[in-house]
């Protein structure tokens, strides 16, 4: 058992919500859960929560929300601003704050081989056929540059 605090950051910022939750543990090789944290109906009756299962919606204080799929809940903005609003530490000083950013950016970009003779014709039409050969010629001189890995 454990208590924590928790915002529903699609639901109001300021307000905080104190909660105890069961902890369970998922032995190795066990499927990962999809969900974080389960609120039981007790609790959301507790909270007055309104879901409306025939409308898709979900109600907390008057305010009423569209259910989402768990798909849009993982997405990396979601859980960075709920991380943010739930966090009881101090705010991340901003130097590490923007490195941290441009790391998970550089981390959760989709890194594909590039087929540079095609970039060559659809990008470089202001070149002529010479100067894009040489620049075909030089990209591909170094092309495990462009092979969908990070290096170095």
């Amino acid at each position: 058992m454990s208590d924590i605090e928790i915002a529903f950051v699609d639901f109001f910022c300021n307000k905080k919500v104190h909660l105890t939750p069961d902890i369970v543990e998922y032995k190795p090789g066990f499927r990962t859960p999809m969900y974080d944290l389960i609120i039981g109906k007790s609790t959301m009756h507790e909270l007055g929560v309104v879901l409306d299962f025939k409308e898709s919606t979900i109600q907390v204080d008057k305010i009423l929300l569209p259910m989402r799929d768990i798909a849009n809940l993982q997405l990396k903005r979601s859980i960075t601003r709920a991380l943010r609003i739930n966090s009881n530490h101090a705010p991340e000083p901003v130097s590490t704050c923007s490195a941290t950013k441009r790391v998970v950016e550089i981390l959760g970009a989709k890194y594909d081989k590039v087929d540079l003779p095609a970039i060559i014709r659809e990008k470089c039409s202001n070149l002529s056929a010479t100067e894009g050969e040489l620049l075909l010629s030089l990209l591909l001189k170094y092309d495990s540059l462009f092979d969908g890995t990070l290096g170095d």
